[in-house]
This record gives structure tokens, C-alpha cells and sequence, in this order.
């Protein structure tokens, strides 16, 4: 009975981890630790969906996993992309 604020449950998955995993790579900066971040957020995600298979009333599903996963890794690279392009440093010459 919880509510469908997005409407689509994949969209919802997709949402809430790609905030989380823009949030994390906010949170830290090393390449290992973003690495290790996009793993634990797949793990995260694979848990959860692993744990729905003993909830009465809940289903499993390898879609649902796949989207939050694809959601978080995205969070990610988008931060990283905007951090490498802000600090970028561009040079104009005139020769």
C-alpha cells in the first residue's frame, strides 16, 4: 500500500538510486573510492531484491535490479564528469 509517487516502479528505482549515487560521489572524490562505491551500490541493490524473495507480498526482479544499479552508476558518472569538467582549466592563445 505504499504510494506511487513517479508512477512507474522502474522509474522510481532508477530515481531514488541515481540520487543515491549522485550523493555518494559528492561524498568522495578518489577514483577507488568511487569504484568501490558503484560496486557496494550494485551490491545494495542486488541484497534488496535477493531479500523481497521471503516478504509475503513482494516480488524479486532482475528488471528492478538492473534499473537501480543503471540509476546509481549514472548518479555517479554524471557527478564525475561534472567535476572534471569544472575543474578543467581551459587556455585561449592567439598566436
Amino acid at each position: 500500500m505504499r504510494p506511487h509517487i513517479l508512477g512507474n516502479d522502474y522509474f522510481e528505482h532508477f530515481t531514488a538510486y541515481f540520487i543515491t549515487g549522485s550523493l555518494w560521489a559528492i561524498g568522495y572524490l578518489r577514483p577507488m573510492q568511487l569504484l568501490s562505491s558503484s560496486v557496494l551500490l550494485a551490491i545494495c541493490a542486488g541484497s534488496l531484491e535477493f531479500v523481497q524473495l521471503w516478504i509475503p507480498g513482494r516480488t524479486a526482479s532482475a528488471g528492478d535490479f538492473a534499473t537501480s544499479t543503471i540509476g546509481a552508476w549514472i548518479g555517479l558518472l554524471i557527478i564525475v564528469v561534472v567535476r572534471r569538467a569544472h575543474e578543467r582549466k581551459f587556455i585561449v592563445s592567439y598566436k
